[in-house]
Parts: structure tokens; sequence; C-alpha cells
């Protein structure tokens, strides 16, 4: 028969539950970090808004042959573009988790400042070719803010898509036409962006009630392993009633 292992080796082995537990443990903190990284997390937004920013930059820049002539319009395309483009960096960079969710809902009448220069910059050549960034800045709304924010920028994005109407109006060939163009437009805006913010406020939703279950469970595993490294019963009883 094999010799029975000595008492002092089976002293110097924890128990078995406490050595389960601490090799399935995940510490509180991971949870933590988890919760505030999470994927809608109000930095990402804002980077999400400077990387629209930065295509759409560099897509005024490389339309700007489209022109016919070399002028002052080139130049003004130029500089929005230009502007778009070191906008994103900055925002890449800036300190949004300090900051409000709302905050980075600041870029979005920026971004229809730019689009509206670059779009009077553009006529008589192009004057429909910039509405496709209204619905890339409306989806963005959506995607990474509350529901509701999407009709406030209802406002501003109409003042921007109008505003050569009011600037150069001798430039815009068919004045019936753009603002048909935008009772179209805008309703489809509205519609993508609320819809992209329910779903991604369910998202959130869903996404917060799951990490505040393993955040939970964390708790219970820690718990659970710290009852197993008492090796008396009188001092179960007072663990107990700390943890309740």
């Amino acid at each position: 028969m094999g010799e029975r292992p000595s008492s002092n080796a089976q002293a110097t082995q924890p128990p078995l539950a406490k050595r389960t537990w601490e090799l399935n443990t995940p510490s509180a903190g991971s949870i933590d970090k988890e919760m505030s990284d999470d994927s809608l997390s109000k930095r990402l937004v804002a980077r999400l808004g400077g990387a629209l920013a930065a295509a759409a930059g560099l897509a005024v820049l490389v339309g700007l042959p489209l022109l016919s002539e070399p002028g002052p319009r080139r130049w003004v395309l130029a500089g929005t573009g230009t502007i778009a483009f070191v906008g994103s960096v900055v925002t890449w960079h800036l300190p949004w988790e300090r900051w409000s969710t709302s905050a980075s809902l600041w870029l979005a009448p920026i971004g229809f400042l730019l689009v509206a220069i670059s779009d009077i910059a553009a006529l008589p050549e192009m004057p429909f070719m910039y509405s496709i960034f209204y619905l890339a800045i409306f989806g963005w709304i959506g995607l990474g803010h509350r529901q509701f924010a999407s009709l406030k920028m209802a406002v501003p994005a109409t003042i921007a898509y109008l505003s050569p109407l009011v600037v150069a109006p001798a430039e815009v060939e068919q004045p019936l036409i753009l603002s048909a163009s935008w009772s179209f437009l805008l309703p489809i805006c509205l519609t993508i962006g609320e819809s992209l913010s329910w779903i991604s406020g369910r998202l959130r939703k869903a996404e917060i009630r799951d990490l505040g279950r393993m955040a939970g469970m964390a708790e219970l595993l820690e718990a659970s392993s710290a009852l197993a490294r008492l090796d008396d019963a009188e001092s179960l009883a007072p663990a107990v009633a700390a943890m309740a």
C-alpha cells in the first residue's frame, strides 16, 4: 500500500474549494473596466464623428478637380476640407469621458456649417452634391445620442441646407427644386436618426443589464472565495454577517 501524505504536506496545500474559486473568480476591477469601456462610450461616439469628418474632408479635397475653373471657390473648398480633417484629429484626442453625453452633439452644427459653406462654394456646378453629408451626420446622431436628438438638429440642418438661397441666390439655378429636395431629404434624415437612436438605446440598456449581472456574479464569486479561505466555523458567521 502507498504511503499516506504527511500532515505537514496536507497543511501546505490550500483547500480544494479555495483553489477552485481562486482560479475562476474574475476581479471586480476588470468588470468595472468593461463597464467604463462599453461599446457605445462617449469617447467612441465622438471619435466616430471625428472619423466621419475626416472622411468628408478628404472627399471634399478629392472633389476639387471637379470644379470647372480654378479660383477662390477652390480655396474655400480646400479650406473647409482641411478644417474638417484637422478637426477630426482634435476630436480624436479630446477628453470626452469627462464631459456629458450631449457634449459631442455640438459636432453636428459645426458639420452643418462646413457642409453649407462647401455647398455654396460649389455652386452652380454641384448644387446637390453635399446632400449625402446630411444623411451621414444624422446617422451619426442617431447612433451615438439619445432619442429626439435628431429632432433638435432639424432646425440647424434646415438653415444650413437652404442657406444658398439667402447667401448666394443668384448662383442657385433652380431654387424651387432646392427647397423641394429638402422636403424629401429632411424626413429621411430624421427617420434614419431616430431609428438608429431607438436601436442604440436598446443596445445600451441590454449592455448595462449584462454588465450589471457580470458585476453581481463577480461579487458573489469573490464572497464565496473569501468564505472558502476560512478554516474555522467560529469565524464563518461574522464573515457572512459582514457580507450581508
